[in-house]
């Protein structure tokens, strides 16, 4: 009974963990979709998150970071914040979850970096 508890407890507290970054991970990405929160989504220093987001170990949380860099990249007006996504390693990440076996990821990864490369 005690192991049960604790594996219920582990596992809770596993759920938590994920759950907290992926809801933060669907609103960064919704939030990007309007672009009037791009500039308010820069001067925050979300760009840096978005791209820590790419490179995490979990598939959804890097689909979500790609969608969210690929629709900055692709409406934005700005090009301080595509030149930041670029300084950030934005290419080189992106290109790695190209190779992603998760198909989700790897078809928001070539999204995203097709824009980025378009910019530059």
């Amino acid at each position: 009974n005690e192991a049960a508890s604790v594996a219920e407890s582990s596992k809770t507290k596993l759920i938590e963990t994920v759950s907290a970054p992926l809801q933060a991970g669907r609103v960064i990405a919704s939030l990007c979709l309007d672009r009037s929160t791009h500039s308010v989504i820069f001067k925050a220093g979300g760009v840096p998150s978005l791209v820590k987001l790419v490179a995490c170990a979990h598939p959804t949380l890097q689909e979500l970071g790609c969608l969210a860099l690929g629709v900055l990249a692709e409406t934005c007006m700005e090009p301080e914040i595509l030149l930041e996504m670029a300084e950030l390693g934005a290419v080189d990440i992106l290109q790695e979850r190209v190779q992603s076996t998760h198909e989700d990821v790897s078809s928001e990864a070539f999204r995203a970096m097709s824009y980025l490369m378009n910019f530059s």
